[in-house]
């Protein structure tokens, strides 16, 4: 590609970070991890270009990965509120769920777009349910989804949610609203949906399993 000859580092990372979101909209996010990761090596210390990065590792099924890529985000600026949302979304997706408090009180604090902010505050919701304070994280999820009802990803979290606390019928009807919400969710977040259905759609979880049913779910996606 004519762009890597190009001598001027700066403008290479930038062109390939921008042929890499043209990939993430497109749901390629083995090539868009791949370009952004070509970009960072390019500008060491970029953080558009590691997020970028971090968010395809995540969406492609990497989230260890993922999420020391958000560590590297972070220790080049602290105050990276996309950075944080996302480490804090993974982290409440793999039941890190106090840290992941953390992350997320923070990246609001911040700022976000709408977008991220919906996001963020639907994985609020789950780490909140996930300490035990289910009336805050009922609370968030509805404000959450007052937001933006139709979000496919506040949805399958509402399902997780609706999953630990053993609501069946929630479980499942929220479940396959996120399977047709919009934007459509990731090829792996699809996939974890149908595992939750599969799995417990016809039997309700023992106390033991329901806390389970997240991490479980995702050390296999």
């Amino acid at each position: 590609m004519t762009f890597l000859l190009l001598d001027d580092r700066y403008s290479a990372a930038r062109l390939l970070s921008t042929i890499a979101e043209l990939y993430f909209i497109e749901g390629d996010y083995a090539e868009a991890s791949e370009l952004n990761r070509q970009a960072a090596e390019r500008m060491p210390g970029d953080v558009g270009a590691l997020t970028g990065l971090a968010y395809a590792q995540w969406y492609a099924g990497w989230p260890a990965d993922a999420e020391a890529t958000f560590d590297e985000v972070l220790r080049w600026d602290h105050n990276a509120a996309l950075a944080l949302a996302g480490r804090g979304q993974i982290r409440a997706d793999l039941d890190k769920f106090g840290h992941a408090l953390d992350d997320l009180d923070r990246a609001l604090s911040l700022g976000l777009n709408r977008e991220a902010e919906v996001d963020a505050r639907s994985a609020r919701a789950l780490a909140l349910v996930g300490l035990g304070r289910i009336s805050e994280a009922e609370d968030e999820l509805t404000a959450t989804l007052r937001i933006d009802p139709e979000r496919a990803r506040s949805r399958l979290r509402a399902g997780r949610i609706a999953a630990i606390l053993g609501h069946q019928e929630q479980m499942r009807a929220e479940l396959e609203r996120a399977l047709a919400g919009r934007p459509a969710l990731s090829s792996v977040e699809q996939k974890s949906a149908r595992r939750i259905l599969q799995r417990f759609g016809g039997i309700q979880p023992s106390a033991s399993l329901r806390l389970g049913i997240v991490s479980v779910d995702q050390a296999h996606a």
